[in-house]
């Protein structure tokens, strides 16, 4: 139902930061980009921090009309609600699939593809909250469903990165899948059924043996 020029997306339970829309919106106009991203910090009733690739992400930031093949680690920021599109650019990407706990996952990776330019900002435009009764989608990774629909977008992901044939991109995603997909999931492995820990060492011995050396070296250890 969007009209506007730009279009963005925002949580019902999170928090904006005061000039969070002014920064994306401005460094569009200033840069010509497809997208402009921003810093991200989680909080709950005690604290704040930021997600792990945050500096590594972001680093050197501002930096503007930048592509995937220019600046690969990128594609370890692809939350939803930290970024700013140009509507025309969005339309090449979209919709949403409907349904399962992972519906941003594969257009957030193929908005960097295809030769789309984007913005990278050291502003925080984005406080996601961690709900403390635990139930927020990013909390479900006990769940075998959970897993399972990880999985699923991970594979249609796959399909885009593969189309875009470049091998740096490759590597970096495959670092991604690594560091971040799949370890969300490795601390409850002890306690899971038979079916996750399947699922899981079926991915990680997948995605581990798609590894470059490049690859691996982009994984980082927390």
């Amino acid at each position: 139902a969007a009209t506007g020029e730009y279009l963005t997306f925002c949580d019902a339970d999170d928090v904006l930061p005061a000039g969070a829309y002014a920064a994306l919106t401005g460094s569009l106009l200033r840069s010509g980009s497809d997208l402009a991203i921003g810093r991200v910090v989680r909080y709950d009733s005690q604290r704040r921090w930021e997600p792990v690739w945050i500096d590594e992400v972001h680093s050197g930031a501002p930096r503007r009309g930048l592509t995937i093949d220019e600046y690969p680690v990128a594609i370890k920021n692809i939350l939803e609600c930290n970024r700013m599109y140009r509507r025309s650019a969005w339309d090449a990407i979209g919709p949403f699939p409907e349904g399962g706990y992972s519906e941003g996952y594969a257009p957030m990776v193929a908005s960097f593809l295809g030769g789309r330019t984007f913005d990278l900002l050291d502003e925080n435009v984005y406080c996601w909250r961690v709900r403390e009764d635990g139930t927020s989608s990013t909390q479900q990774k006990a769940r075998t469903a959970s897993l399972r629909d990880r999985l699923a977008a991970v594979d249609v992901a796959a399909g885009h990165v593969a189309a875009h044939d470049s091998a740096i991109v490759t590597s970096a995603w495959h670092a991604r899948v690594l560091e971040l997909d799949l370890s969300g999931y490795y601390r409850f492995a002890p306690h899971a059924d038979d079916e996750f820990r399947l699922l899981l060492a079926a991915a990680a011995r997948d995605f581990l043996g798609r590894a470059d050396a490049r690859a691996l070296r982009l994984v980082s250890v927390h």
